[in-house]
């Protein structure tokens, strides 16, 4: 799991570099370089080129670093999520990878799909395409089970779409962007319209909590310690790990789920 989206990675950067290299063969056959100064143009191409070649080799280093790591598995049920362990994916999409405390792997959070014409962006400026574009995201489990969605649209303000798995509105979360520029400030709503949980985060760093008006913990945020044995793989302390609250309804539990999976994916932005 883990060794193949390094894969993933040198397989792309070794498109892109194709790409780049084709660009410039173009470039040289229709307007050949007459002056130094027509050399300096070109030469423009080098700086994507090396970039490619250095996602190549330093995807490839940490590919022979993983590809003997075993990493268990466990499909897990909504009903059966009481805690979080979230790690970034190496991908050309902000992509999540779920863990369990104990190291056992239960899912990601993905794009649901991505219009074609997005992949040249991914090279660029990934953390971004999400700001930019509305790209639908889905929580799936180990055994490709899609437990929900969410999409994000607006700029100045932020409006996430949550969705079963059948693609049942289940409800909203709202965030003035401007206020959240150090502070994320938002609101989770029922598809009702009924205000459920608030979000009031400073800096999105540190031991912090999702309470509802009523003082009912959501959620708790922190930094924590993840297996020994996986430390080449991910650092053995200071991993984000969330504990979710065990007395939720199911809707309430996709809610918070969605929440927290584009509040991370909003984090790498930051």
């Amino acid at each position: 799991m883990v060794a193949d989206m390094y894969k993933r990675r040198m397989k792309g950067a070794m498109v892109g570099g194709v790409i780049v290299l084709a660009v410039v063969a173009v470039w040289l056959l229709f307007n050949p370089p007459q002056s130094g100064q027509d050399w300096l143009e070109v030469s423009a191409f080098s700086l994507p080129l090396a970039f490619m070649i250095g996602v190549g080799f330093e995807s490839r280093h940490k590919y022979l670093q993983v590809k003997d790591i075993h990493v268990p598995e466990a499909a897990v049920t909504l009903s059966e999520l009481n805690h979080l362990v979230l790690k970034k994916d190496v991908s050309f999409f902000p992509r999540l990878l779920l863990f369990q405390k104990n190291g056992t792997f239960i899912g990601r959070i993905q794009p649901v799909t991505v219009p074609f014409w997005l992949y040249p962006l991914g090279f660029i400026s990934n953390d971004a395409i999400l700001t930019i574009f509305p790209i639908t995201y889905g929580f799936f489990t180990t055994d490709h089970q899609k437990l929900l969605t969410f999409r994000r649209k607006g700029f100045l303000n932020t409006t996430v779409t949550m969705y079963s798995a059948e693609g049942e509105v289940l409800g909203v979360y709202e965030q003035a962007d401007l206020k959240s520029l150090l502070t994320i400030k938002g609101t989770l709503y029922h598809k009702s319209g009924e205000p459920l949980l608030p979000v009031n985060v400073k800096g999105f760093s540190g031991d912090f909590r999702l309470k509802d008006e009523d003082g009912k913990q959501w959620a708790h945020f922190f930094s924590g310690y993840f297996p020994h044995e996986y430390t080449d793989l991910f650092r053995d302390t200071h991993n984000d790990i969330v504990d979710l609250a065990d007395d939720l309804e199911e809707t309430e539990k996709q809610l918070l789920l969605a929440l927290i999976a584009f509040l991370f994916i909003q984090k790498r932005q930051r």
